[in-house]
């Protein structure tokens, strides 16, 4: 978890003001793990071999992402809440996915939207209507030039990284 300082200027109301308090923003930036499981992975012998994680704040430092500890993945499963965003439109969410750089979120509800999030600052990028019924798996190729969708029908889709059905 990183800190960055944010400083706001004066109302227009009160010039005499030079600039208001600056408020410090707590922001956590989720390709940390990522870049550490790539850059351990060729070291490891075996898929089985990823290093035990150790109760400090050091050893949250070299936390690995799930798919790197296959005898027990729910340890890098973090237990502080850190944010809440809510849909335009209020539903079920059924599936939700990383792309596979780890910069946006996206999620498939209930009533067939596909939602783009951006990760560091948890905000809706951009929304789209991928299908008449709720959707119940997004997943990405192995190089993210692509990702399927499907839905309670048996429907599947394909778009690119922007959104756009192919």
């Amino acid at each position: 978890m990183a800190t960055a300082l944010i400083a706001k200027p004066a109302p227009p109301s009160e010039p005499e003001k030079q600039t208001q308090k600056a408020i410090l923003k707590r922001f956590v930036d989720p390709v940390g793990p990522y870049v550490n499981y790539l850059q351990e992975r060729p070291g490891l012998p075996g898929h089985d071999c990823a290093p035990w994680l150790q109760p400090t704040m050091a050893g949250a430092l070299q936390m690995l992402p799930a798919q790197a500890y296959h005898n027990c993945p729910v340890s890098s499963v973090t237990n502080k809440f850190v944010h809440c965003s809510q849909n335009r439109t209020r539903c079920s969410v059924n599936c939700v996915n990383w792309t596979p750089e780890g910069r946006r979120c996206m999620t498939g509800d209930n009533i067939g939207q596909i939602t783009l999030w951006n990760s560091g600052d948890f905000k809706l990028e951009q929304m789209l209507q991928a299908h008449d019924k709720g959707i119940r798996h997004l997943t990405h190729t192995h190089n993210g030039t692509f990702f399927f969708s499907s839905d309670d029908t048996g429907i599947i889709r394909i778009y690119n990284t922007k959104l756009a059905p192919l």
